[in-house]
């Protein structure tokens, strides 16, 4: 069911009232047939509306005399939250959710409350929204602070901001002793605490005793701390009595002390796994937290868990508690901290998103240099491509004659805008024509096509590439380069150690590309006899000969490719 509005009268002839929205459109005017009937002079017959629309709720001025105002500002029409003030002639109307209570059942016999955390987030969100909190002025503190941490799922790209900013909010509005935040490792799957709080209780008595502070110091940032809300260890660093440095190893230790008194890791897992929010109002009055059943929080007298519930599993858990006899944590409380848990959730998971994207947008940055887009979409969607096997595949090298002599000539300056140029060419055709570099070496470049996208025209597609990388060198008049291109077996994919590993192909076929292109003329483009098979019927050739190869002991058969 959705969430039902009320308007309650603040202020004017009949303050005090309570108008349930129930109907759409809602009218508030003099005239006796509309839905609030005020008498003053200043209002209106038909003065203003109230339409719910797509569970919004929206006020419209009707052309009355005097207008209204929300939240004391002159409005047409206007979007209504919990909390808003709407002012007609003398009478302020604050609108607020339904008054009841979120909790269905109330056992006073039982201190202790389980129940699945995404039906709490329903029932405050869904169904009777905010009302938990009876205090409007500390409603629009909550709502303000959820307002903040909200923010952070679009803006935050780490998560220590988000949990610094999920503490801040927990302590000034659950009176918590101590806060953990807790996040399951990625590897080990194992729950462990990111962030730990504390408030002075436990952290200036430490403190103390450590001799790190004085007590005057402690007093100081604790009146700092009522004033304006925030941490007691925080405190006292922006006061300038210890570094932050400081304190958190401080709290490492401590924490590290107290670790097997403080949680229940079965309890904690449980609160994940089944995705649960926990109360425990007051353990010793709770006959099931007996020593022999006190599988949580032995020693404490009153304690919350709620999961981290992101949109498609659980991140880690909130935990909050009490050593204090006299203040036990309530269902508003639980249904609070859930809904802090949840927004935190989110908020991390946006920020593990930004990361991956922009882990991926560097990723993708750096294949580009070496790859066609359409090959680093592939290797990006992770489908193994790039893995070490086998396969058929085309080679092509092409170098700069007479290089050496040509860069004595020109010097080093010349000669390095003349290579960005050249491979600016090679790049631009090569990724063209779907296929991938290799490597520069020098002069020369090594392109491989079929590999590591495999398509069924990879070998024409190395000819065409070839040709109109030697007609706009040749177009430049600057100087003459040679193409080696063969076809054959290699074993392709990222190959290295585990330090640096790159992608590349290596076998005979690689060898012998290299070994044509070191045979062709200027201006030539040479291929072995497997590439000349397949591309004989789409491109003008010749028949160079068979010709005796470096470093081979069989003869090899070339043929020319005609521009």
């Amino acid at each position: 069911m959705p969430a039902i509005y009320s308007l309650i009268i603040t202020e004017g002839e009949k303050k005090g009232e309570v108008y349930s929205i129930l109907n759409s459109p809602f009218k508030i005017g003099r005239m006796s047939d509309n839905d609030i009937v005020f008498e003053d002079k200043r209002v209106s017959r038909y003065h203003a509306e109230i339409r719910i629309k797509n569970g919004a709720y929206i006020i419209r001025d009707l052309g009355s005399h005097n207008g209204i105002l929300v939240n004391n500002i002159k409005v047409s029409s206007a979007n209504l939250q919990p909390g808003d003030k709407v002012t007609i002639g003398i009478n302020t109307l604050l609108l607020d959710y339904e008054k009841e209570d979120i909790f269905s059942e109330n056992d006073t016999t039982d201190t202790t409350t389980i129940k699945p955390a995404r039906d709490i987030l329903k029932e405050v969100i869904e169904e009777k929204g905010n009302n938990y909190i009876a205090d409007v002025s500390k409603r629009q503190n909550i709502l303000s602070a959820l307002y903040q941490l909200s923010k952070s799922i679009l803006r935050e790209s780490e998560i220590r901001p988000i949990f610094n900013l999920t503490i801040d909010i927990i302590l000034k509005n659950i009176e918590a002793e101590r806060i953990y935040i807790l996040m399951k490792d990625k590897e080990s799957n194992d729950v462990k605490p990111l962030l730990i709080s504390d408030i002075y209780t436990r952290i200036g008595q430490h403190l103390l005793s450590a001799k790190l502070v004085t007590e005057h110091q402690i007093q100081e940032a604790l009146s700092l701390q009522k004033k304006e809300g925030g941490r007691f260890g925080t405190k006292l660093v922006e006061l300038g009595y210890i570094t932050e440095e400081t304190l958190n190893t401080f709290l490492s230790k401590q924490s590290s002390k107290e670790n097997k008194l403080m949680l229940s890791r079965s309890v904690i897992n449980r609160v994940m796994n089944e995705e649960i929010a926990l109360l425990v109002a007051d353990a010793k009055r709770d006959s099931r937290f007996t020593e022999s059943k006190s599988i949580f929080l032995y020693g404490i007298r009153s304690a919350m868990c709620v999961p981290l519930l992101g949109l498609e599993h659980v991140a880690g858990a909130i935990y909050v508690d009490n050593l204090n006899a006299d203040k036990q944590f309530t269902h508003d409380e639980l249904a609070l901290l859930t809904t802090i848990g949840n927004l935190a959730a989110i908020s991390i998971e946006g920020a593990n998103l930004r990361d991956k994207i922009r882990s991926e947008r560097e990723a993708r940055q750096c294949l580009m240099r070496y790859h066609s887009p359409q090959i680093v979409e592939e290797i990006i969607k992770g489908r193994g491509i790039c893995e070490v096997n086998e396969r058929m595949i085309t080679v092509l090298f092409v170098d700069i004659k007479n290089f050496t002599r040509l860069s004595e000539e020109l010097g080093p300056m010349s000669t390095a805008t003349l290579l960005n140029e050249y491979f600016d060419i090679i790049i631009d055709e090569v990724f063209r024509y779907k296929g991938s570099i290799d490597k520069f070496i020098g002069d020369a470049a090594m392109a491989i096509f079929g590999g590591p996208l495999h398509t069924a025209d990879y070998t024409e597609m190395s000819v065409r590439a070839a040709i109109e990388i030697q007609k706009r060198i040749q177009k430049l008049n600057k100087y003459a380069i040679r193409i080696g291109i063969n076809t054959g077996t290699a074993v392709i994919g990222n190959i290295g150690s585990s330090k640096r590993m790159e992608y590349t192909a290596i076998g005979d076929t690689v060898n012998i590309a290299s070994r044509l292109e070191k045979m062709a003329g200027a201006g030539k483009i040479y291929v072995g006899e497997t590439t000349y098979a397949q591309i004989k019927d789409i491109f003008h050739t010749r028949p160079v000969g068979i010709q005796k190869v470096k470093g081979k002991i069989t003869e090899v058969d070339v043929y020319e490719v005609l521009i």
